[in-house]
């Protein structure tokens, strides 16, 4: 069984977000989000378990679950696998799926960007 953050921070009432989440926890085991201030410290502390980010369009979102939502492009270890907007559903819900081997590769360039510059 694949593992899963899902950012909803609230059950919205519309019955497509409803049988999507419903489907959702039938396949996946759901991880909290709480207590993260990013997404890559999110996904650091997880990374034994997380497979995959699912966010909406929720201002109730912290920061960097709806920076995830709102601006994709900026995570290029987040590979876009399912955007519910695209399709039948009138909710606006997308499915990420963690590229481990490009996010270890950012972290290990942020670490050696850090550690030069500190050494000037």
């Amino acid at each position: 069984m694949s593992k899963v953050a899902i950012g909803l921070p609230t059950f919205n009432e519309e019955e497509n977000i409803a049988s999507i989440i419903l489907q959702l926890k039938k396949k996946y085991k759901l991880i909290p989000w709480l207590y993260n201030e990013s997404i890559k410290d999110f996904i650091k502390q997880n990374e034994k378990e997380l497979t995959h980010i699912i966010v909406n369009d929720d201002k109730k979102l912290p920061k960097f679950l709806s920076d995830v939502y709102y601006n994709e492009n900026k995570y290029n270890f987040l590979i876009l696998k399912k955007d519910y907007k695209k399709s039948d559903f009138s909710s606006k819900l997308k499915k990420f799926k963690i590229d481990y081997d490009q996010f270890n590769m950012i972290n290990k360039q942020e670490m050696g960007s850090r550690k030069n510059w500190l050494e000037q």
